[in-house]
Order: C-alpha cells, then structure tokens, then sequence
C-alpha cells in the first residue's frame, strides 16, 4: 500500500511540473516568444533591444622619442686646450677631432592625463667630462606656451632661458621638470639640450650619464 502512495504522489509531481513547463511556454509566446525575452532567438516581438559598450581607459604615459645623445668619441685637436660642443649645433670646429653633434633629449607625454614630470640623473660636470674648467650644461624647452601649464619649478639645476653647468647630480626621486604636463597633440614634448666642454686634462675615458623621468597623475 505504501509503494503504491509513493508511485501516486510522483505521477502527480511529474503531472505538476509538466502542465507548468507548458503554461510558461504557451505565456512567453503570447509575449513574443523566446526572442522578446533575451533577443537572440524565438518569435520577434514587438520590441528589442541591442546594446553598444565603450570603455576609455586612463593612461599615464610618457616617453623620451628621442633617448639618446650620443656625442661619440673624439679628442682634441693639435695646440688645443679645450672644445666645446653641443646639441643645439654649437661645435668649436677648431679643436674637435671627431665628436658629433646629435640632437638633445625628447620628452613626451603620450598618455591621456596631465602629469606632473619628476627629472633626475647620475652625472655631473666633475666626472661628464671631468677636468679644470670644464662644463657639462643643459637647458629645456617647451613646445607650446601650453605645454606645461604649471610652473616650470627647477631654477637650481636648469634652466628654460640660459644654460645651467651640473655641478652635482638632481638625485632620485627627482626634482619636478613640469608642474603638469600637457597630453594634447603638438603641446606635448619638452625638449632638453646639452653642451660640453672638454678640457686638455679631462680623463681619457668613456663618459656616460642616465637621465630619468617619472609622471605622476596631476589632472
């Protein structure tokens, strides 16, 4: 007797489930079938939706386009004491025996942000190139007036007017370049020249120096 209640009570179950199964089938088709529901597939209703999605990213980004200056390797000339050379194409043709003239430093921002732009390196005049009397300068400047649209704030160790002789190195993390560095296309890009000086009793030895700069987001 209790075998046959329990045969009864699932035919009843899978009669339940099956009639609802069916009443929710035939309700979604009078709405419009299955494609009213989620777009994709069944009766077309009479309404449907599509959607489209975009996402823009921030992106901090800068970029030295030109890394690089490389004054190559040279001396100096027969009855010279000095030579000095430079990436703005100064160049005493007298007394230098062999080093180029490349262009300076490019610094871009790349991004969609305004940055502020900390500058720092490793060198100094003392060992770049090293000698009684000798310089190693630099000077930057903007692209636009807009360029940086704030303060230009690193007076003690360059300058955007007159050539400033590293007398020590701007040491990690850095001294801000640019208050806050444009991203707009032809408003974007510092450029940073150097000029040289090398003396009869500079060491006779390569020269190297790494400059580094970091942005840091300043919307």
């Amino acid at each position: 007797m209790e075998g046959a209640t329990s045969r009864t009570l699932v035919v009843i179950l899978v009669a339940t489930l099956f009639i609802s199964i069916f009443g929710a089938v035939i309700t979604l088709e009078r709405f419009g079938g299955f494609r009213a529901l989620t777009g994709s597939w069944g009766e077309p209703g009479s309404t449907t939706y599509g959607a489209t999605n975009l996402t823009i990213s921030t992106n901090l980004k800068i970029n030295f386009s030109d890394d690089t200056v490389n004054f190559g390797s040279g001396w100096l000339c027969p009855a010279c004491t000095s030579a000095r050379i430079g990436t703005d194409g100064t160049n005493d043709t007298t007394c230098n025996c062999g080093w180029n003239l490349p262009n300076g430093l490019i610094l871009e921002n790349v991004g969609n942000r305004y940055a502020r732009i900390n500058l720092s390196n490793t060198a100094q005049v003392g060992s770049f190139p090293g000698g009684a009397g000798a310089e190693y300068s630099w000077q930057w400047n903007n692209e636009s007036a807009v360029t940086c649209t704030g303060a230009n704030v690193m007076n003690l160790t360059g300058n955007q007017t007159a050539k400033s002789n590293l007398t020590a190195p701007i040491l990690t993390p850095g001294l801000v370049l640019c208050e806050r560095m444009n991203y707009s296309l032809n408003d974007n890009m510092i450029n940073i020249s150097f000029w040289v000086k090398i003396m009869q009793d500079s060491p006779v030895t390569a020269k190297n120096d790494t400059w580094t700069a970091v942005a840091v987001d300043n919307p």
